[in-house]
């Protein structure tokens, strides 16, 4: 047995078996070598170092040995500069250590507030500015906004590293991809200072032509002091259809607040249950969203109403005492805030074989069981109907939850057997709280003969916190072996290159043959 070496990667100490501590360095070496002379190559191998440390972190932890074979596997999915070189448009081969599937962050480089519309611009790839105006309307007119960006605030982690950052946006971590990232980064910033140059010369220049308008002053003036009465009157319009507006939703709030109907009373309700730790933090972060929506408002109505009646007074007592409540519950949803974000911190994995008899007939049915509809389905003569409420992937129905974060990929197996991995992943506030997390919450496949029954959701049961708990499967398919999938599948399968080959009515509701090169429709084959 090789002796082992203590070596820093990316800031983290390793034992390393000494042959893979060689090719470690190899390989690093390479990469240094590749962008030593490449504007921002410190920030990127910097950055692929990190990276590094993160596979490694998840493969064998703080404390276990790394072997050859993590050091071959962590080469797989970083993939060699000279690969890049090549061809930087070929995708590497599926690995779920490194999913192509995006997750929520909280884009930083491009917020406004915290991010969370850019992060979720970014993760369906869609301008930010549609969302802010979503959320800006949903504040004005139904009072959820506010609340649901400030959950969504707290629960989202940001993107901080460059993996997180790839990720968001659903491409793969990898050396070409850091690569790419940085230098549209540092041309983006380049740009940035051109056009403060260009800003900074168009004042200087407006200053001059503005010298020449000043004798248009004296006589705009006259104009606006005869339109003033007219200007009054269209403010007074405009206040009382502000206070109309303020007091509506002020109204909407409380109802929203203290009714157990609507959507708003669903997600009070599942985060009571399910994401707050316990009901003091439930209460004051749920009480100082309200005081947050509410003071404002009734702040706004208020002095609207003083305008329209032409009260003088001043009322400053009133408005230092708002002011300080407001403040004092924003502290407090802010400090309970971060306590419950603290709990989302660090992401857990686990994973298991899924012991499976081989079909006889060498075929492999895979189904959807997606019956827990039928027990959520309402007939009123004209048609079904939901009776639940739908937040985002999140069924709520009485004191059942249910999530539809699941997906699944297909590989080829290694020998002449069927193989199916299950891999389960959860936050937590610390990597052993994650990890427990992922290991405890129940999922189970199922088989009847030669068909495997994959549930579509995760059932979250009545206690059990939610923190974003996610399933991935991975069924490995022999070679001249075949498999057919369920037409319901589509949304949830994750695309690699055993797949990729093949459009959605060939994939779904057909056999299809592994071979060496991929799957194989039976029709063409």
């Amino acid at each position: 047995m090789n002796k082992l070496l203590n070596v820093n990667i990316g800031g983290t100490v390793f034992q390393i078996d000494e042959s893979a501590y060689h090719k470690m360095d190899a390989y690093l070496n390479s990469i240094k070598k590749k962008y030593a002379t490449t504007n921002g190559g410190d920030e990127i191998i910097n950055d692929i170092e990190l990276r590094i440390a993160e596979l490694l972190i998840e493969q064998v932890g703080l404390n276990g040995a790394v072997m050859m074979q993590h050091v071959e596997s962590i080469i797989t999915t970083m993939g060699r500069p000279e690969e890049f070189e090549a061809d930087t448009m070929t995708d590497e081969k599926f690995d779920y250590a490194t999913p192509r599937t995006k997750h929520f962050y909280r884009d930083a480089d491009n917020r406004v507030l915290g991010g969370v519309c850019s992060g979720i611009a970014a993760y369906f790839n869609v301008d930010p500015l549609w969302l802010r105006l979503a959320f800006a309307l949903s504040m004005l007119f139904f009072g959820t906004g506010f609340l649901l960006y400030l959950i969504l605030w707290i629960i989202i982690p940001t993107a901080k590293t460059r993996a997180e950052k790839l990720v968001m946006r659903g491409e793969r971590v990898n050396i070409s991809n850091i690569e790419r990232s940085i230098k549209t980064e540092t041309t983006h910033m380049k740009t940035r200072l051109n056009e403060f140059g260009e800003e900074v010369k168009e004042t200087f220049s407006k200053e001059n032509v503005q010298r020449t308008s000043n004798s248009l002053g004296g006589f705009i003036e006259s104009v606006l002091e005869s339109l003033k009465p007219f200007f009054k009157q269209i403010m007074r319009i405009i206040v009382f259809a502000i206070v109309a507006v303020c007091l509506i939703a002020l109204v909407a709030v409380c109802v929203a607040f203290f009714t157990d109907s609507g959507r708003l009373s669903s997600q009070l309700n599942f985060a009571s249950a399910h994401i707050f730790e316990n009901k003091k933090q439930a209460t004051i972060l749920i009480g100082g969203a309200l005081a947050l929506l509410a003071i404002p408002l009734f702040s706004l109505i208020f002095k609207g109403m003083k305008f329209l009646l032409n009260v003088k007074g001043k009322f400053k007592a009133l408005d230092w005492t708002l002011f300080a409540l407001w403040i004092v519950c924003f502290t407090a949803v802010i400090v309970v805030g971060i306590q419950l974000g603290q709990s989302f911190e660090y992401e857990g994995r686990s994973s298991e074989k899924v012991e499976i008899t081989q079909p006889a007939n060498d075929i492999m049915y895979i189904q959807l069981d997606d019956s827990y509809k039928n027990n959520f389905y309402e007939n009123y003569g004209y048609g079904k109907r939901y009776k639940w409420d739908e937040w985002d992937n999140v069924v709520i129905y009485k004191d059942t939850v249910l999530f539809n974060n699941i997906e699944f990929t297909i590989e080829r197996s290694t020998d002449s057997l069927f193989y199916i991995n299950l891999y389960k992943s959860a936050r937590g506030s610390s990597r052993t709280d994650s990890k427990s997390r992922a290991e405890q919450f129940q999922y189970s496949i199922n088989q009847n003969d030669s068909v495997i029954i994959i549930p579509s959701t995760i059932n979250l049961g009545q206690t059990e916190l939610w923190r974003g708990q996610q399933i991935g499967i991975v069924i490995k398919v022999p070679d001249n072996k075949m498999i057919e999938l369920d037409k319901q599948l589509e949304e949830y399968l994750n695309d690699n290159a055993i797949t990729d080959n093949l459009s959605d009515k060939e994939l779904f509701g057909s056999k299809l043959r592994m071979t060496p090169s991929g799957l194989k429709s039976v029709v063409y084959f």
